[in-house]
């Protein structure tokens, strides 16, 4: 999979070869920071929608914050929750996770 790559990716075992990830990833995660910000949100989204990624997270550490974003069928992201500090959600899909912003910086 040639997007660049995401802070962190989930994907079956049996996608990877020896060498790269061949097929899109079920979620990608990128993480900002103040010198990628910009392209985690742009150019890199934009990719991974268009590669048919089906999860797009984007943490920002620094407020804290996550934002859940899945393809939609007109083969763009749309936000499906934001949140910020003690906000908890319970996502189901790829995988079953509760999230907390404010875990990450504790």
């Amino acid at each position: 999979m040639r997007l660049g790559r995401p802070d962190l990716l989930i994907a079956p075992r049996a996608s990877f070869t020896d060498a790269e990830l061949p097929v899109a990833p079920l979620l990608a995660v990128e993480i900002l920071s103040p010198s990628t910000w910009r392209r985690d949100l742009g150019s890199k989204r934009d990719a991974y929608a268009a590669a048919g990624v089906r999860h797009y997270w984007v943490i920002a550490p620094n407020t804290p914050s996550i934002t859940v974003y899945e393809l939609g069928e007109d083969g763009a992201f749309r936000e499906e929750a934001h949140l910020t500090d003690d906000q908890t959600r319970t996502v189901r899909a790829p995988v079953e996770v509760t999230l907390c912003p404010a875990d990450l910086v504790r």
